[in-house]
């Protein structure tokens, strides 16, 4: 079952361009009730809670999350493997663990595993809540961007190889047909690791000047 509490900008209802879907996946009740109290503190913060992991996957899927605060320990799943099921489910999501364990080795592991931070309950604060928030979501928007940046790279090197790679094939061709009719090539090399490739053959000295005159 997911619940929302919308927690307006300054005393009254942000717009919806600058406000915050945060996505909450927790089965304890005071829990529940203690994040959304901090979160009337992060400007335009509106608060859904899911109560398991199945039915945050679910709402995931609907789309308009920005950021998941996700407990580690719920009813249909626990530890480090509750966090592989929002990343799989929306990987352009941030997620931020919560836990009731004060784990360093534990923390690490769950940034390791794809988490934007990680939350000890308990030890949080308003102020913190909402800085984690906003740069959780940044960190993601810049890593997204990256992801995107690097793959036009990727496209941009594969078409250049690509048409390299006809290019040169095009050379070979064009070589073999002047080969079947006993010509010279036209380029030195179709290969694609030569320096040269495709610097025009130069002609044999008597095709050059027109043949070899006798003295």
């Amino acid at each position: 079952m997911t619940t929302k509490s919308n927690f307006p900008l300054s005393g009254a209802r942000a717009p919806a361009s600058s406000s915050i879907s945060v996505l909450l996946v927790e089965d304890n009740p005071s829990d529940v009730r203690l994040i959304r109290e901090m979160l009337r503190e992060t400007p335009g913060a509106d608060l859904e809670v899911s109560n398991c992991l199945a039915d945050a996957v679910s709402r995931l899927g609907k789309g308009g999350i920005a950021l998941v605060l996700l407990d580690l320990g719920l009813p249909d799943s626990q530890g480090l493997e509750t966090l592989m099921s929002p990343l799989l489910a929306s990987p352009a999501v941030p997620v931020v663990a919560l836990t009731g364990l004060d784990d360093d080795d534990l923390a690490l592991a769950a940034v390791q595993a794809g988490a934007q931070d990680y939350l000890v309950k308990g030890t949080v604060t308003p102020e913190i809540l909402r800085r984690t928030v906003r740069h959780a979501i940044e960190r993601k928007r810049s890593e997204e961007a990256m992801k995107e940046q690097l793959g036009e790279l990727c496209r941009w090197r594969n078409v250049t190889m690509g048409r390299e790679t006809r290019i040169l094939d095009l050379k070979t061709e064009v070589n073999k047909l002047l080969a079947s009719a006993g010509k010279p090539p036209r380029y030195m090399s179709a290969e694609p690791d030569s320096g040269d490739a495709g610097v025009p053959a130069r002609m044999p000295e008597h095709a050059s000047r027109g043949g070899t005159r006798g003295r």
